[in-house]
């Protein structure tokens, strides 16, 4: 019989899980879930501190989605955790083809799980990934809905791929080849040096702990769904890297950095493409969304994914916090 890792777990700290979050586990072990929403993701990054709402339909899971519930300026917020790019329910599949099918389908129970989110007394603010469209039902329950945009890259062949790029993003890859290699690394803790040293210099904070981190890589690598891409220069010393993760159908780019310098000699330009060239190896599509800083995100788009748009919902239970967050941004 396989022993429950996770009952384990529990049995020795001497805790106990909700029903639903037992089901849920149950479920991430039987169905190919997207990675942003696997349950080893959430405990690395969260431990215990996250829960699951599940939608049941006669004793049929139709939809879940996990959650955490975090204090900002003393508001109970249901936010996203560091580094997790969506945050979003997953509807499991409708058994009927029909598009009017589908989307009653997922109009049903994206209101049914938000209802559940409602009902925890919490501000809401999510990132949906751009597979989630339907979201009229979000609006008739007061949420408020906006686009953000990300890159899309399908799987191709290497040489088109390659033909698509423009001439000064072909001639950046190729300069800093002369002078950089590029390898695979496992060295979290250089990138975690080098993350911090970009964030430090942006003034954007990094909401994610070393000890944080050090779990979420250590569980990507234990369920082979991440792979650190370095650039080397001449004396052998990491300027750069690429960190992505994975699941059955995507590779998304998850985190990437550099210093300011070694970014304008193309050698951000030799990773991106080793990114592409990795997304075609395994064909899975390319979710390019891996960076909020600006230098960073204008390379991304001269690789020329498709603009697609991922949806923000919010939802202020309290209008103190709603100013909060305006002013801020």
């Amino acid at each position: 019989m396989e022993i429950d890792k996770y009952s384990v777990r529990l049995q020795i700290l001497g805790m106990q899980e909700t029903q639903d979050k037992q089901k849920y586990r149950q479920l991430c072990r039987t169905t190919s879930l997207p990675i942003f929403i696997q349950d080893w993701w959430w405990d690395a990054l969260c431990g215990d501190s996250w829960d699951v709402l599940l939608v049941e339909n006669s004793g049929q899971i139709e939809a879940v989605m996990p959650y955490q519930i975090q204090k900002k300026y003393g508001f109970r917020l249901m936010n996203k955790p560091p580094f997790t790019i969506y945050n979003e329910p997953y509807i499991c599949a409708c058994k009927n083809t029909k598009q009017t099918d589908l989307y009653s389908h997922q109009f049903r129970y994206l209101q049914a799980i938000f209802q559940l989110a409602l009902a925890k007394k919490a501000s809401i603010k999510l990132q949906f990934s751009p597979d989630i469209t339907h979201t009229i039902g979000l609006h008739q329950l007061g949420f408020h809905v906006a686009h953000h945009y990300t890159h899309i890259l399908a799987a191709e062949d290497e040489q088109l791929a390659w033909e698509r790029l423009n001439r000064n993003v072909k001639r950046n890859i190729l300069a800093a080849q002369q002078n950089t290699s590029t390898l695979l690394s496992d060295d979290y803790e250089i990138i975690y040096t080098i993350l911090k040293g970009v964030f430090s210099k942006s003034k954007t904070p990094l909401n994610l702990s070393f000890e944080q981190f050090e779990r979420l890589d250590m569980a990507c690598k234990v369920n082979k769904a991440r792979k650190i891409i370095v650039a080397k220069n001449a004396s052998g010393s990491i300027i750069a890297f690429v960190y992505l993760v994975s699941d059955d159908k995507k590779i998304y780019l998850l985190i990437s950095g550099g210093e300011a310098a070694d970014l304008k000699s193309g050698v951000m330009q030799l990773l991106y493409w080793e990114v592409v060239k990795e997304a075609i190896l395994q064909q899975k599509i390319l979710d390019f969304d891996g960076s909020v800083l600006p230098n960073i995100e204008a390379i991304i788009r001269s690789f020329g994914g498709v603009r697609t748009p991922k949806t923000i919902v919010t939802h202020y239970s309290n209008p103190l916090l709603k100013a909060i967050d305006y002013l801020k941004s």
